[in-house]
């Protein structure tokens, strides 16, 4: 344990000074492939290192994962447009009864420019703290509860200028107890996103909500065989846009090749990945506005 609360906090330093005076916003992709592959509608799954940005309530239900995270995205197929993505997950540093994280996102702003979009000189940062646990009740009701949140510090950046401040991230995940034959598992979620928020380039508050649903069976198919299948559906209005429904499915062929289809406001989204018991890589496309956008990702759990 104390090996990896060091490595942990090894990390937040590198990171915090890397980004010293960080800031940031706003737009934001949302990393992760397998996320970004199911339509955004993930904030009820809650089972892997990305539930830090996703539903910070999700670190309640990891249980021993611990580890690392990266994502890289080349946004709206715009010239040298990126974002990127860092998350550390240490569930066994406990604070309070609950897990803690740490979330490092950098994101190239993209604008309309003369009918056409191009990358700006703006940068947007964020550096998140993350804490999520389980709740406990004296009575026995018939599902758990997990709530967390995310304090952020954000910060906009050009050559010539400067700007910071903070946002709030509050969500909670529910697990009914008595499930249904046919589903393994069934959660339900809600996120509320840039609560209290700094006017720093507007990070505009919003909200997710979430259903997921494993399937409760396995498909054989010759050499083929279906091992888990993953449904979410979700709505959300971030960044004062209208509501937008998403649908998500993931499908995992012989324990390690999940594929995965994605629908996000009208957009559509694919996404492959391998997985292995300690490390996972996915690659993502989704077609959302302005523009097609390509991430690719990594977990690594020690």
């Amino acid at each position: 344990m104390l090996k990896k609360g060091f490595y942990f906090f090894a990390v937040l330093g590198l990171v915090i000074f890397v980004t010293i005076d960080t800031y940031a916003g706003f737009k934001d992709v949302g990393i992760g492939a397998r996320n970004l592959g199911m339509g955004k509608s993930v904030v009820a799954v809650c089972d892997d290192l990305e539930t830090i940005y996703w539903n910070p309530s999700g670190l309640g239900e990891l249980g021993e994962i611990t580890g690392i995270g990266f994502s890289h995205a080349g946004l709206y197929g715009v010239s040298k447009a990126n974002m990127d993505s860092l998350c550390v997950i240490q569930p066994e540093i406990y604070f309070f009864g609950g897990n803690i994280g740490l979330l490092y996102l950098a994101e190239d702003v993209v604008a309309k420019i003369a009918n056409d979009y191009k990358k700006t000189n703006i940068t947007e940062t964020t550096i998140g703290l993350s804490y999520g646990r389980r709740l406990t009740f004296k009575k026995n009701y018939p599902f758990s509860l997990s709530a967390g949140g995310n304090f952020k510090l954000l910060k906009v950046e050009n050559p010539l200028d400067e700007h910071r401040g903070y946002a709030i991230d509050m969500g909670v995940l529910m697990k009914p107890k008595y499930g249904v034959k046919e589903l393994k598992d069934v959660r339900v979620a809600l996120m509320l996103r840039n609560i209290l928020a700094s006017n720093v380039n507007n990070p505009s508050f919003g909200f997710k909500f979430g259903l997921a649903a494993n399937l409760n069976k396995n498909i054989t198919l010759g050499k083929v065989k279906i091992d888990d299948i993953l449904f979410t559906l979700g709505v959300s209005n971030e960044d004062d846009e209208s509501f937008k429904f998403q649908f998500g499915q993931e499908v995992i062929f012989n324990k390690n090749f999940p594929v995965r289809l994605g629908l996000y406001g009208g957009k559509f989204a694919l996404g492959l990945g391998y997985k292995d018991k300690n490390w996972q890589v996915d690659y993502a496309f989704a077609s959302y506005e302005p523009g097609n956008t390509h991430i690719i990702s990594a977990k690594v759990k020690y």
